[in-house]
Formats: C-alpha cells, structure tokens, sequence
C-alpha cells in the first residue's frame, strides 16, 4: 500500500462533539503494522482532540477505542498551557502533529 494522505476532519468552527468518518488504515488492507501521522490545524480552538481507533472489520460505535496522544490523557487539550493561549480569543492557533505505530482497521478523529 502506497503512503497517503487522508482528511479525517473538516472544519468544525461553530461545532461540538464532532465525530469524523471511519477510514481504512493498515490492518484493512491485511498489513501488521502501520505508522500514521495525524495533523490538525487550529485556528483559535478550544476544546479535545481524540484519535480513535477499531479493530473490527465493520465496526459499530462501541467498537472504537482512544489512542492516547499524551502519557496521561486519551486526547490533546486546547489550549494546551491555559494560562498562555496562542490564539487571539483564549484558544490555540497553530500546527500540532501526532505519530503512533499499529495494528489498526480503522481509525477516525473526534
């Protein structure tokens, strides 16, 4: 399978509780183990960014699972330093980026 780029989000300026579509990723395509990088481009954002995951051929809602961005935490908070927002009206504006390795049918943002 050849690298690519996949959109797991659109824009969610004005949303809450917004979960993306399911994509394939390695183990879909019968591969042991893949590496995914994950971006997301903030622009004034407040809130959680979950990166989820099933293993099920045809997964159902209760089939996915968190893949802990952080050691502590199965998401990423916005801000991330509260006291110190990079965003004009108290969120974060920026680039931030995750890289995990697994053996995963399918993942999807939230």
């Amino acid at each position: 399978m050849a690298k690519q780029s996949i959109i797991l989000m659109t824009s969610t300026a004005g949303l809450i509780n917004v979960t993306g579509q399911a994509v394939k990723f390695a183990g879909y395509f019968g591969m042991s183990r893949g590496i995914g990088t994950c971006c997301w481009y903030m622009n004034n954002f407040v809130g959680r960014i979950y990166i989820e995951a099933s293993l099920a051929t045809n997964p159902t809602e209760k089939d996915f699972f968190p893949i802990w961005l952080e050691g502590q935490h199965p998401y990423t908070q916005y801000p991330f330093d509260p006291n110190a927002p990079t965003g004009e009206f108290g969120g974060d504006t920026g680039i931030a980026s995750f890289t995990f390795q697994a053996n995963l049918v399918w993942i999807r943002a939230r």
